[in-house]
């Protein structure tokens, strides 16, 4: 089994009660008012979730709501010891709920780590 350390990188800033998954190079002159109206049909959907193709892009961008509206909510990372690939980041979570002091216990980073990392 790999080893592994969950870390706060930072925050996820939200104001308009969504988020969006993908590469940055993607965006550029790409996000018009016709895409981000695009992204809100869909995370006005039931599922609150889906994909966006941004013209001239290799794969979507995922959009969804951020559950509970705007704010910052923490993002985390899991860096894994990958052999000799060297450590790699190979997950990243952004923790919406109304417990994320729980979610991130259950990661084992402590409340001081968060606080170093966040905008606060």
């Amino acid at each position: 089994m790999n080893k592994f350390e969950w870390k706060v990188i930072g925050e996820a800033g939200v104001d308009s009660g969504q988020l969006m998954v993908v590469d940055p190079c993607y965006t550029i002159g790409k996000v018009d008012d016709a895409a981000y109206d695009r992204m809100c049909t869909e995370t006005l959907k039931p599922e609150a979730a889906g994909k966006v193709t941004l013209s001239g892009i290799r794969g979507d961008a995922i959009v969804f709501s951020s559950g509970f509206g705007d704010g910052c909510y923490p993002v985390v990372a899991k860096y894994e010891d990958c052999g000799d690939w060297g450590t790699r980041i190979t997950e990243v979570r952004i923790l919406m709920g109304d417990d994320v002091f729980d979610q991130m216990s259950d990661l084992g980073i402590t409340a001081e780590e968060y606080e170093e990392k966040s905008s606060h």
